[in-house]
């Protein structure tokens, strides 16, 4: 089978491309969320999109763990700095420092399937596009029954579907 490298590298780099800019577009409406004018996440540019422990404390932190409900998610959560980030006014970041992730407070879809098989809630692809798609439990719709601003919880389901389309 011929190859054409060449066209290869050019597809290779435009997906990277295409990540970037959604990964930039994803942590930039993150940081845009206010609730009760208050920024949830100022330090979004810090979360890293394929770390689903942040990803499930983003989205569904207070969660309990549905095989021991004395275990809970908490509602806010530190996290290390990653190795070589910047600070927004370009400084560089040590990895001792920390950041915190507020969650939106989901619930999570319902079904076995929704969960891992350590009892939290699951940030595969089926249980976020479930999260998306229900239509009368999705995340907009969670976000405007907890009080967010209607705009606000539109933007978190803008997020979300930036989401979905890096993790496809």
């Amino acid at each position: 089978i011929s190859v054409d490298r060449a066209r290869l590298q050019e597809i290779e780099r435009h997906a990277t491309e295409d990540l970037r800019r959604m990964e930039s577009q994803y942590k930039e409406i993150l940081g845009e969320i206010e609730v009760e004018g208050t920024v949830m996440n100022p330090d979004s540019g810090l979360i890293n999109p394929q770390s689903h422990q942040q990803l499930r404390q983003l989205l569904f932190g207070g969660t309990k763990n549905i095989f021991d409900e004395s275990e809970q998610l908490e509602a806010t959560r530190d996290f290390s700095v990653p190795k070589g980030a910047k600070a927004k006014d370009g400084s560089k970041l040590r990895s001792s420092e920390r950041f915190t992730i507020e969650s939106w407070g989901l619930e999570p879809a319902a079904g076995r399937k929704m969960f891992t098989k350590k009892g939290w809630p699951s940030t595969g692809k089926e249980a976020l596009e479930k999260l998306q798609k229900d239509e009368a439990q999705n995340v907009q719709q969670q976000l405007e029954a907890k009080g967010w601003d209607p705009v606000m919880a539109k933007k978190a389901f803008e997020a979300m579907e930036i989401y979905r389309q890096m993790a496809s």
